[in-house]
């Protein structure tokens, strides 16, 4: 059923991974695939806009190790996907990119939220995965894009957040703006504009809500903002954000995408814009599969107390 399979593998620990691709590898090849390894590259870091030639011509994904390696395949794949010549630089709205293979995730890392697969259950699940018992699940992501005035600094795409924090042990000012209308201003550590897919990560640790991954919704969450009535909002999907670094003090901000610094150089009178792309990520599910049950296993809901 899949005939051209690209791995993304967890670079931090190649030894202990090395012997669940491999298993995956040999389950892939018994059943006629052609494999290829995805080489080592940093989305946002592309040398040209050109996908390589197995991105191009696979029919399935398969990210080998926890959720941060799911997260930069999805990253890598949309990232030529609103590449400029793509079609998609101008309307990031499109609802097919270019890129938009199926992506299966095979959990040797610790939580696990997005990896569906874990080790122990490999060979049984896989198997059934490629012998049609699965199903796929459409994701948004977010398009962010930070600016100096009308000049770009950079872009990026997300799957779980989007996230404008302080650098040092200083509050930053900052403006918050939903399609156009102020909202507020504040001093805070920073904030954090996340998909439903990323409201188990980082926005839950921040406070924020569990969003279902069917809502097609924004999640807004204040990090430690100096005021005691600012809570996280829930949005509409189509909500475009903007946030203006405020004040005069000449204090720097990162910009994050799922974690990951984009820059560190953010100033006063600097902008991020951030909207979602919907139905942009492809996720399969082994067949069963469950999302209050992952809920339940994975946050320990119900567990009786010691």
């Amino acid at each position: 059923m899949f005939k051209r399979v690209v791995l993304f593998l967890r670079p931090e620990e190649p030894r202990h991974a090395s012997c669940t691709w491999r298993t995956v590898a040999e389950i892939l090849e018994h059943h006629g695939a052609n494999i290829h390894i995805a080489e080592d590259q940093r989305a946002g870091q592309r040398q040209n806009n050109q996908a390589p030639e197995e991105l191009q011509r696979c029919d399935l994904v398969i990210a080998v190790g926890g959720d941060g390696t799911l997260l930069h395949a999805a990253r890598v794949l949309n990232q030529y996907a609103s590449a400029p010549g793509s079609g998609n630089d101008t309307d990031v709205n499109a609802q097919q990119p270019p890129l938009n293979p199926p992506l299966l995730g095979i959990n040797t890392g610790r939580l696990g939220f997005l990896t569906d697969i874990p080790k122990e259950h490999l060979g049984t699940t896989l198997e059934k995965v490629l012998a049609g018992a699965y199903s796929i699940e459409q994701r948004s992501i977010l398009d962010c894009r930070a600016l100096h005035g009308k000049t770009p600094i950079c872009k990026q795409i997300a799957v779980n957040d989007v996230g404008v924090f302080k650098r040092k042990a200083s509050l930053i000012d900052l403006e918050t703006w939903i399609d156009g209308r102020l909202v507020l201003r504040e001093r805070a550590d920073g904030v954090i504009v996340s998909t439903p897919t990323g409201s188990t990560a980082y926005a839950m640790a921040g406070g924020g809500p569990i969003l279902h991954p069917r809502l097609h919704a924004l999640e807004l969450v204040p990090i430690c903002p100096l005021t005691l009535s600012h809570r996280p909002l829930v949005l509409p999907g189509d909500s475009q954000l903007s946030f203006r670094i405020a004040g005069h003090d000449q204090v720097l901000a990162a910009l994050t995408c799922d974690g990951y610094v984009v820059t560190e150089s953010l100033r006063p009178g600097d902008e991020v814009h951030v909207k979602a792309i919907p139905e942009a990520l492809r996720l399969l599910h082994p067949d069963g599969y469950d999302y209050y049950r992952s809920l339940r296993d994975k946050l320990n809901w119900g567990a009786q107390p010691c």
